[in-house]
């Protein structure tokens, strides 16, 4: 990330440089002038190098960078005219998107768009024009990212208002002026994808709205939000979950299915580590809506800042909104997408700050907590070296499993009736306690380890679409198929195959029915 010197140099002799570190839709920060007189200081060339080196150069009007050590091919006052231009043609084009609409949409309330007319220095010396140029881009690229801003909140077939001036960008691009809210020239290391997913109902698998945030260096460079149809198995909307996000089936209706939208998620995340707030549910989501359609898991890493958060704070909640305002963070939105993965990056990063880390793995290892790793046939969680109580989610033993007493009414023609139970992984639609008393309530014995007396073992960490032969299994599956090999009675099944067993239902038949 690049910030910006704007440079005035008229007669190659007295030097201004004057410095915008960040600029927001809020917030232009500037840094003081630095003047220099290559008539009387030996070293004022090298100085305007060392404040020039790694920024983009914005020359005044008038200005000429010959003799200047620039690295690049400085801007000029007409690129931040273009910008102003570009600006009002994306206001109009998402007036046009949003007028042209069956469903209206909430009109948009613009900033105006500055001039440079507006920004003539108070006195025509160096710093003066340095000043009034630097406030004039600050003022252009404010308002342009206020305009996105409103682009992005308003919801066109599955996805934010698509306008050409947008695709085709402004004049000056995001690699040149850095995001105020996450500016991090401290964490030089810090890359990730934030992400968090909204649900369409009680069916972790039922996806329904992403927000992606791409971070580099401690610094936001990219971000997304898109709508997505529930796989078809678990397509409908809770009243309950509609509350929560305002999304409805009609906004969704032409937006693309998990199945289709899934590669363009991978491709966006790349190599990065994910980190989301909890990722027991959020990965949860990934995992389940690919079962639902029976495709495999992505290959993934992944980081819970819901952990890292309970392990380098005491709060009474560790949910968004707490850890937000703990850290003297503001909150967007919450439950939406894009606000809450913006959110998940302000905790990240002032977490990294905290723990002197500057990268997600050094933060991770500074908490005592491994990260996370998902692919086709493999799921650890991103969870605590050591089980320590508040551990994440979903199948993370807490204390000795008690083993309940069995059902004495329990039907003796069900399929997992006197049979003994072993399960391996992490469960998605229940606690391993949890798990037990299902197995008593059916009839069943559970352990904890796989033996000779073992004749079912439920594989908890894996894609249904993923448990065919040759796939990589955990060690409590490889030995049950050893088991199984030498003659022992053993069946493996994927925790689908274990919920059908206990209700007679399939995990997708169990989210529509349920409330």
């Amino acid at each position: 990330m690049r910030s910006v010197a704007v440079v005035d140099n008229r007669d190659g002799t007295t030097i201004a440089v004057w410095i915008i570190a960040s600029v927001s839709a809020l917030l232009v920060s500037n840094v003081n002038a630095v003047v220099v007189d290559t008539a009387t200081d030996p070293r004022a060339i090298e100085k305007v190098r060392l404040l020039t080196c790694g920024r983009s150069v914005l020359l005044t009007r008038g200005s000429t960078s010959a003799g200047l050590p620039v690295d690049c091919e400085p801007r000029v006052i007409e690129d931040v005219g273009r910008l102003v231009a570009r600006t009002e043609a994306m206001q109009q084009e998402i007036l046009l998107a949003v007028a042209d609409r069956r469903r209206k949409l909430a009109p948009p309330e613009f900033a105006l768009v500055p001039r440079e007319s507006d920004y003539r220095p108070a006195q025509d010396t160096p710093v003066g024009r340095a000043l009034a140029t630097a406030n004039y881009l600050g003022r252009a690229w404010s308002v342009f990212l206020q305009t996105d801003d409103e682009r992005r909140k308003r919801i066109v077939n599955g996805g934010p208002i698509e306008v050409g001036t947008f695709r085709s960008g402004p004049s000056f691009d995001t690699r040149d002026v850095v995001p105020a809210e996450t500016e991090s020239s401290d964490l030089g290391m810090l890359n990730f994808t934030a992400i968090d997913f909204e649900t369409a109902n009680s069916y972790r698998g039922s996806p329904c709205q992403v927000g992606l945030v791409r971070v580099r260096n401690g610094v936001v460079v990219d971000e997304s939000k898109l709508l997505i149809r529930p796989p078809q198995a678990v397509d409908h909307f809770d009243r309950f979950n509609i509350s929560l996000h305002g999304i409805t089936p009609a906004m969704v209706a032409d937006a693309p299915r998990w199945r289709d939208l899934l590669p363009r998620l991978v491709d966006y995340i790349a190599d990065d580590i994910v980190v989301t707030h909890n990722a027991g549910f959020d990965v949860g989501v990934i995992r389940s809506a690919c079962a639902a359609e029976n495709v495999a898991w992505p290959t993934l890493r992944f980081v819970c800042s819901l952990v890292m958060a309970r392990k380098a704070l005491r709060l009474p909640s560790y949910r968004l909104p707490f850890v937000v305002d703990a850290l003297g963070l503001q909150m967007g939105d919450h439950h939406d997408a894009l606000a809450d993965s913006r959110a998940v990056v302000d905790i990240t990063c002032a977490l990294a700050r905290r723990q002197g880390a500057n990268s997600v793995e050094a933060l991770a290892e500074s908490l005592g907590m491994c990260v996370g790793r998902m692919s086709a046939g493999l799921y650890e969680g991103s969870v605590v070296k050591r089980h320590e109580p508040g551990g994440e989610g979903f199948g993370v033993a807490c204390g000795r499993l008690i083993r309940p007493e069995l059902n004495p009414a329990a039907d003796p023609d069900g399929h997992l009736y006197g049979r003994t139970v072993v399960f391996t992984g992490t469960l998605m639609s229940m606690t391993r306690q949890i798990a037990w008393e299902e197995c008593a309530r059916v009839g069943a014995v559970s352990e904890a380890t796989t033996t000779k007396r073992t004749n079912v073992l439920v594989i908890g960490d894996i894609n249904p679409a993923s448990l065919r032969p040759g796939a990589e299994l955990t060690d409590k599956a490889a030995r049950a198929f050893a088991l199984q090999a030498n003659g022992q009675d053993i069946e493996v099944m994927t925790e689908d195959d274990f919920l059908r067993c206990i209700d007679g239902k399939q995990l997708r038949q169990l989210a529509t029915s349920s409330t």
